[in-house]
């Protein structure tokens, strides 16, 4: 039988999962990420695969989600990138939308742009708003810039969205052995800035992809593991290594998109999902209606503040619709300037980790508390391969104060309520309730904090799917190859070409049934969106377009059908305007299962105090394995990578498929 193996590599945490698509059989392995070089820890993890049976020469594919392109972009950790624009434009990145994202903040700070002005230049050139040629590009002025000590260079001209010639006559200029990126390719959209930005951060990351992937390729072929290797997309779906290579700043969000599609999997039927993914260094909280994340068309990232939009990097990129904050299980805990204590952002990460994991950590950390408060077992941690240090935890807490048991419950209630608090906010700029939704809980940490989270939030159903802790990894093998392509036509309807937008949208499809072959599928569904506004306004709203020919009063009525979902009302009689089209394909999902886990003899093999409520109570420990069909709170049932926490007054019934439900009262 063959083999599908997913890695997902993460903050804190490097999570490998090996399936044996069309069975049951599972083997997971969950190690410390290498900072310093991620691929060693994804190779610790492989050869325990290895170690476990999993044959290599019977692998058919290996899928990959990496925070490489995210933690880059944060840390600035990308190549020297150089930016070409038309005259008058290279100051663009320095002066953005001229939008302030705090009104009221006299010393507002705005992400820095990736290209310094120094690196930034101007050749003659221009094009008119519908694409024809208003003065040509000059090869000449292109080959005369210096760019020494530039190994990526990023192209963006004005309109360019309307046609890319004039970039890739620039592109063809420069010298070889640099790396390009033209915003006609990478963002062909309206709105200069992000289209400038977006360009800017494909190319600061470009080189970087290329050589990673390569690296990992070789890697894991000298492990034996020869099988493809695909890349996880930030919207759904996987990709090859070589159009990762080429749209790296697609696959920002990998990890938490794959993670979304395995909540979205864990409960087929099921019409409201609220995926919760809590891991070392981040939580992740996305919405998902009718079995599918929430797509968005933008992302933000590199934000200087977390809760605030405007204050990151615009991208023209698409994305599963999440929210993400710095709160993990290794985020460091600490009293601010009023002496109220606060977790997160920042992270102990994996090196040296939380106090208790014995690595030279220093700093309390939510994990610490967790400990502390009686929700993990320090002696099952991580399968019992990391023994946890409970007087550590106790000693690094206590430095915020007389108590640490209070000081960890302290801990324990902000992070949550941070939690709470951008779940809220979110769901508040969608036009949701998150009462109406059922959680599903997975990641590292995600069980431990998902009661008390989904409580707050009036959420009463939790699900818990079998190896929730490397659900992720495991969400990126149920991946079915897919691209997108967006460009920008704009027009009133009535007023628009619709023959010509049909030709367009051909166009696009075609590129990505072209990008799937390369990948090997060869059914493939095709969808066709448009983002619209009534005019004058600032903003789009998506909407799913007919099969066949496009006609302009179904595509109004459409349009209505999904502003009046989002905000209530229409505007009848209002010119309706179209901005972008947009084409996504996706082939054939891969038959990927659960392992069954079977009701064991019910006894708890442990009792311990955990705090509940402010108090301690006696709480029997159970093995996921040893699980009786029904138990009632409080509980602590541990997992291989996680461990659920079951409160009082709340009940726990094991599913058919392995699945827990946590329902509270």
């Amino acid at each position: 039988m063959a083999w599908r193996i997913g890695v997902d590599i993460g903050g804190t945490f490097t999570d490998v999962v090996a399936v044996e698509p069309g069975s049951h059989r599972r083997v997971d392995r969950k190690v410390l990420t290498t900072p310093d070089d991620p691929i060693q820890g994804v190779l610790e993890g492989i050869r325990g695969l290895a170690a476990e049976g999993v044959d290599f020469g019977a692998a058919e594919a290996v899928v990959h989600a990496t925070t490489l392109i995210t933690n880059a972009l944060i840390e600035r950790k990308g190549v020297p990138t150089a930016l070409i624009t038309n005259a008058g434009f290279k100051d663009l990145p320095d002066i953005g939308d001229e939008g302030r994202y705090d009104l009221y903040d006299l010393a507002l700070r705005k992400p820095e742009p990736l290209v310094p002005p120094e690196r930034r230049f101007e050749v003659p050139g221009r094009l008119k708003a519908d694409g024809t040629e208003l003065e040509a590009v000059d090869p000449e002025a292109v080959r005369n810039l210096d760019l020494s000590g530039v190994e990526a260079v990023a192209v963006c001209l004005l309109h360019a969205y309307a046609s890319g010639a004039q970039e890739r006559a620039v592109r063809d200029a420069l010298p070889d052995g640099v790396d390009v990126s033209l915003s006609s390719e990478a963002a062909p959209e309206i709105r200069e800035h992000p289209r400038m930005t977006t360009a800017m951060a494909n190319a600061y990351v470009l080189p970087i992809a290329r050589r990673y992937l390569e690296r990992m390729r070789d890697a894991l072929a000298a492990e034996g593991l020869r099988a493809p290797l695909y890349i996880a997309l930030s919207h759904e779906g996987i990709t090859t290594p070589e159009d990762a290579a080429h749209f790296p700043i697609r696959i920002l969000e990998s990890g938490p998109a794959a993670g979304a599609t395995e909540a979205a999997r864990s409960m087929p039927g099921e019409d409201r999902i609220l995926s919760f993914d809590i891991g070392g260094t981040t939580a992740k909280a996305c919405y998902i209606k009718g079995g599918r994340p929430l797509i968005e068309p933008r992302f933000e990232a590199a934000r200087v503040h977390r809760h605030k939009a405007g204050s990151g990097l615009p991208l023209l990129v698409p994305v599963v619709d999440l929210i993400e904050i710095g709160a993990g299980g290794g985020s460091i805990a600490r009293r601010d300037s009023l002496g109220l204590i606060h977790a997160g952002p920042d992270s102990a990460g994996a090196d040296p980790g939380p106090v208790c994991y014995g690595r030279g950590g220093t700093e309390p950390t939510v994990t610490d508390a967790d400990l502390l408060l009686g929700y993990l077992d320090p002696e099952a941690f991580a399968a019992g391969s990391m023994a946890l240090d409970v007087e550590g935890a106790r000693r690094a807490l206590a430095t915020l104060g007389d108590d640490p048991v209070e000081v960890a419950w302290a801990v324990r209630q902000a992070i949550d309520e941070d939690m709470v608090e951008a779940t809220r906010i979110h769901a508040v700029e969608k036009g949701l309730e998150p009462a109406e939704y059922s959680m599903v809980a997975f990641g590292g940490a995600g069980p431990v904090h998902a009661a008390s989270v989904a409580r707050r939030l009036g959420v009463r159903s939790v699900l818990l799917p079998v190896g929730a802790g490397v659900a992720s990894a495991h969400g990126c093998l149920a991946q079915a190859p897919a691209f997108e392509r967006t460009r920008s036509w704009p027009g009133v309807l009535g007023e628009l070409d619709l023959d010509a937008v049909d030709r367009l949208l051909k166009e696009l499809e075609d590129d990505c049934l072209e990008r799937l072959s390369h990948a090997g599928a060869r059914e493939v569904a095709v969808e066709r969106w448009a983002t619209l506004r009534y005019a004058g306004q600032g903003t789009e709203v998506p909407v799913a377009l007919a099969e066949g020919k496009l006609d302009a009063d179904d595509v109004r009525a459409r349009f209505e059908t999904a502003y009046a979902e989002l905000f209530g009302r229409t505007a009848p009689g209002n010119p309706v305007e179209a901005v972008s089209w947009r084409v996504r394909a996706t082939g054939p999902a891969p038959e990927v299962g659960w392992p069954r886990v079977a009701p064991g003899g019910g006894a708890p093999y442990a009792e311990a105090p955990a705090v509940f409520d402010g108090d301690w109570v006696d709480t029997p420990r159970y093995r996921r394995a040893d699980l009786p069909p029904h138990l009632e709170g409080p509980a602590l049932i541990v997992d291989a990578a996680s461990t659920l926490v079951v409160p009082p007054d709340s009940q726990v019934d094991l599913l058919g498929d392995g699945s827990l439900r946590l329902t509270l009262s």
